[in-house]
């Protein structure tokens, strides 16, 4: 049967590439029509220009620190020292009082309980690299050798005191999504590139509709500056922010009942940024189909792993919808999309993410060959590892 599926599947994208209908003796199926009005698209060069600039601005951030390493050995030596312990007294401040804040409603504090019942690490960083923060997420063994997921979240903390809390939330909201096995690599499980794809846009849709649902909420409490830097710094996602408000004002029971925070959630698939011009979901294609094992690499983590070849059920998916205590399903409200339409599920990749994509499906078509095996033991660590060990990631 799984056999079958990926015959159809690797049939169906092939012939999507090649421009030709399926057969008529074949009948369309619902992941042929969605590759079917696949749109390619090609950056303007006033796109490139953007980016250019927002890396400009990225590069001038370290400038500080290029002038300092040109400074003598000793004297750079007892600067650093002095300078890298003063930074981190100020960065722990200022996780300090984000965790704090976000604390003050019952989301945030959800979101910070379970990610530290659950033994996450932190990293911070003080800016440079564009970046506001990341989830790195591998998998050890327990005492019995069973796959037992570890976390390590990355924040800038150069950035606002608001950014740094929406940074936490959207990050967080990872950890929940990983935890239930709802983003990255599940250890064990193989899904198709497209699924890839399809999940990864929908965990990040989710995860920073989850951060301006906070933030919005904070702001009613009485604590603004999250949702300040949502419709005022964060201006990749501000769409979002806006979808949310305008629902918020419209109805203010929506709010409560996941309404505004589903609007949130669709603005991430048609929402632009107001730097680059890009819409949200395209900034993310690329990572749908980077973060793919690529070539033998899924045959040897299949090989290491065990497990099924499955494909993704959007029963599973809409379970993104209700990962906090109490939290109304936002994903499966009355008249609300299927989580599996084309809305969501259609990635407009350019021609360089096309041929990514063509490549994953030329080694997801091997492990047709393979069969299904359990979910293998991992050797248990003696001491848990702060960072991720090869051939064991997970979600991150």
């Amino acid at each position: 049967m799984q056999e079958d599926l990926i015959d159809k599947q690797l049939a169906e994208f092939k012939a999507f590439e090649a421009g030709q209908a399926v057969a008529d003796k074949v009948k369309p199926s619902p992941l042929y029509k969605a590759l079917a009005g696949l749109k390619r698209v090609s950056m303007l060069p006033d796109t490139i220009l953007s980016r250019i600039e927002v890396r400009m601005n990225n590069l001038m951030k370290t400038l500080p620190q290029r002038l300092f390493e040109s400074l003598p050995g000793p004297v750079k030596k007892t600067l650093s020292e002095q300078f890298n312990a003063h930074l981190e007294k100020v960065m722990g401040r200022r996780v300090g009082h984000a965790v704090d804040e976000l604390c003050t409603i019952p989301e945030g504090r959800a979101l910070v309980e379970q990610s530290v019942a659950a033994g996450m690490t932190l990293d911070k960083f003080n800016g440079g690299n564009g970046a506001y923060g990341r989830m790195q997420g591998w998998y050890e063994g327990d005492e019995e050798g069973n796959p037992k997921l570890r976390t390590n979240m990355v924040l800038d903390v150069s950035q606002s005191h608001g950014g740094l809390i929406n940074a936490m939330s959207h990050e967080l909201r990872h950890f929940q999504q990983a935890k239930e096995k709802l983003t990255g690599h599940p250890f064990g499980e193989v899904i198709s590139p497209l699924d890839n794809v399809w999940r990864n846009r929908m965990s990040e849709a989710d995860a920073e509709a989850t951060a301006v649902d906070i933030a919005y909420k904070l702001m009613q409490a009485g604590k603004p500056a999250a949702w300040w830097s949502a419709t005022n710094e964060n201006l990749e996602y501000r769409d979002m922010a806006l979808a949310y408000e305008k629902a918020a004002k419209k109805d203010p029971s929506s709010v409560k009942d996941g309404r505004a925070k589903r609007a949130a959630f669709d603005g991430w698939f048609t929402g632009r940024s107001h730097v680059t011009n890009e819409k949200i979901s395209e900034f993310y294609n690329g990572q749908g189909v980077l973060n793919y094992p690529p070539g033998d690499k899924i045959l040897m983590r299949y090989e290491e792993q065990g497990g099924r070849i499955s494909p993704l059920d959007p029963a599973t998916l809409k379970k993104l919808g209700t990962l906090l205590p109490e939290e109304p399903n936002y994903l499966d409200l009355p008249g609300g999309k299927p989580v599996d339409s084309k809305f969501y599920r259609e990635p407009n990749l350019n021609d360089g993410e096309m041929n990514i994509l063509r490549q994953n499906y030329e080694a997801y078509a091997k492990l047709k060959e393979k069969p299904e095996s359990p979910v293998k033991k991992i050797a248990p660590s003696p001491e848990p590892s702060p960072k991720p060990k090869a051939g064991t990631r997970g979600p991150g």
